[in-house]
């Protein structure tokens, strides 16, 4: 089960794999291998890790991961093993979660940006699902919190003293979205392309444990990283759904929907509840034919479960409940969904019943 990235005593190491082959789940048999990464490149999220190579090497020409989980996306691996001694094996030094993080970041970007560029000027101020929020401002608030992200990897007194003016207003967003609306829209997407560029860079560089600075408790960079990722996602969703634009779920979504489910005490807290004793078990289908679950140990008396897609529409409260196709069973689990918040900040308004007849 995939833990919170950046807890050092909890993290489980995971696999993104290439779809190029079929999977292979049987024991695998051989030699440990030397890849730097041989089960995803650049879309791996976990630790680096060794392989053996599958009995049917020779005519799959692909691997069976060996991190003790299984991943379920669907795919296999499609670099063969080079065998190396297994004390070689042993000692490769782990890969940091925030890289493969910061790979998925830059992949959502660009599918962002793709729905960006031919946007005319008129769009740009076309109005979001989001109440009283235009594209404009979408992409003006994800541009803001990414330049302030960078100053609080960079320069811990600087965003401290910036944090505290931007606080006293209530609205750390409201100066950003000044900015964006006195922009034209190519200055704007310039300007959001250049901080994401520059904020993806900089976590890069840094350890995925190191606490940075934000406007509320301080968060470790693998999961400062992840949590802009859903920013992205979301408000990314919110401009696709004005233009009518199509975004094809991935496996990315992982990232959003581990955060929907550690959020839920927080759900509760932002809106002044108390949280109930017991847990939700969440069993989603990814993108790639994998299942992903959650709290398994809570058995069957309080579940969700269905598309991992509509699992993340409904945490980021982008679909109403009722607006996927979720499943949803126990009373913990029916009062959870009705609140349920992945984004910081106070109760979000949320979708209405019935405003998108499909999710």
């Amino acid at each position: 089960r995939h833990q919170e990235p950046g807890d050092e005593a909890q993290i489980q190491e995971f696999c993104k794999v290439r779809p190029a082959f079929s999977v292979v789940q049987t024991a695998a048999y051989g030699e440990r291998c030397d890849q730097d990464d041989p089960c995803g490149g650049s879309e791996s999220i976990g630790r680096r890790f060794a392989c053996r190579t599958a009995r049917r090497l020779i005519l799959l020409h692909s691997v069976a991961c060996r991190t003790g989980l299984r991943c379920g996306r669907g795919g296999a691996c499609a670099v063969p093993c080079r065998p190396v001694s297994n004390d070689t094996a042993e000692t490769a030094p782990p890969i940091d979660p925030l890289q493969g993080i910061c790979d998925d970041l830059q992949a959502e970007t660009a599918d962002l940006v793709r729905i960006l560029v031919p946007l005319t000027g008129a769009l740009w101020d076309q109005e979001t699902p989001s109440e009283g929020w235009t594209i404009r401002d979408q992409v003006g608030h994800l541009a803001f919190f990414d330049e302030t992200g960078t100053l609080a990897a960079t320069d811990e007194e600087a965003f401290r003293a910036s944090a505290a003016e931007l606080m006293k207003a209530n609205d750390p967003g409201a100066a950003g979205l000044d900015r964006a609306r006195s922009m034209k829209p190519a200055e704007l997407l310039s300007w959001f392309m250049s901080v994401r560029g520059s904020m993806t860079a900089t976590f890069r560089a840094l350890d995925g444990k190191t606490r940075l600075p934000w406007y509320g408790p301080a968060m470790a960079a693998t999961s400062f990283a992840t949590a802009r990722l859903m920013e992205t996602w979301a408000h990314g969703q919110d401009i696709a759904d004005t233009v009518g634009a199509n975004r094809t779920p991935t496996d990315r979504l992982k990232h959003i929907a581990h955060i929907g489910v550690r959020a839920r005490p927080f759900s509760y807290a932002t809106n002044r509840r108390e949280v109930p004793d017991g847990a939700v078990r969440v069993t989603l289908r990814s993108p790639s034919g994998g299942t992903w679950s959650w709290n398994d140990e809570a058995g069957d008396a309080n579940t969700v479960s269905g598309d991992a897609l509509d699992f993340c529409l409904m945490v980021t409260q982008r679909r109403h409940v009722r607006d996927t196709n979720l499943v949803v069973s126990g009373p913990l689990a029916e009062e959870w969904v009705a609140i349920a918040q992945a984004f910081a900040g106070g109760p979000g308004t949320g979708r209405q019943p019935g405003q998108f007849t499909t999710a």
